[in-house]
């Protein structure tokens, strides 16, 4: 691998790595990022009571790795990690994460962030996707990771209701990715699930 190559990993520069790039070489190159990223969730996780049935750390994990087995870049990677943390802990740690992280993740991680004043969950979700399109490929990115996540678990563990406003979640984050022309992968991943999901209601 060329120093120029890994210097880019490193820096995590630009929205996604296309390079041919073999995952743990990336865990690696940013362990120190992704190690303080994942203390940060989980001492706030810590001092919260817990919300919901979800456990968000591991779930937080694999919205990550699944970012780095697509390409993405580091600041994607670590959003991605980051992006139940607001809603988890406060508006007011946005700020820590930008100091700690960067702008480009703390902007990500905020558009993310549902908006808990719409109270309608769909409306709510639309409102995150249209501010993910706003700021760009990477915030749907961890949107639609997370997305992801959140079938695989719901396919496994649940069904009725869950799936169907699922269903409705990957249609208006299809619909902006193609808008916006994401990441051909993920928007056939997105599809996949979708047809899955649809199969899956009762």
């Amino acid at each position: 691998m060329s120093h120029k190559l890994i210097s880019r990993i490193k820096s995590g520069a630009g929205l996604t790595n296309r390079a041919a790039v073999p995952h743990l070489t990336n865990i690696i190159a940013w362990e120190g990022r992704l190690e303080e990223a994942a203390q940060l969730l989980a001492q706030t996780l810590a001092a919260k009571p817990r919300k919901g049935k979800k456990p968000v750390l591991i779930h937080s994990l694999r919205v990550a790795y699944r970012l780095i087995a697509l390409g993405c870049c580091r600041d994607v990677v670590v959003a991605g990690l980051l992006h139940d943390l607001l809603e988890k802990a406060s508006q007011a740690m946005h700020r820590q994460v930008a100091q700690r992280f960067g702008l480009e993740v703390a902007h990500m991680v905020q558009a993310t962030t549902n908006d808990p004043s719409i109270r309608e969950p769909l409306r709510r979700y639309a409102d995150s996707v249209r501010r993910c399109s706003i700021y760009g490929e990477g915030a749907l990115l961890v949107r639609g990771a997370d997305l992801l996540d959140n079938c695989e678990r719901a396919l496994a563990l649940t069904g009725g209701v869950k799936l169907a406003r699922l269903a409705g979640k990957l249609r208006i984050l299809i619909a902006a990715g193609k808008e916006l022309q994401i990441d051909r992968k993920m928007l056939d991943q997105l599809q996949r699930c979708l047809r899955r999901i649809v199969r899956a209601r009762p």
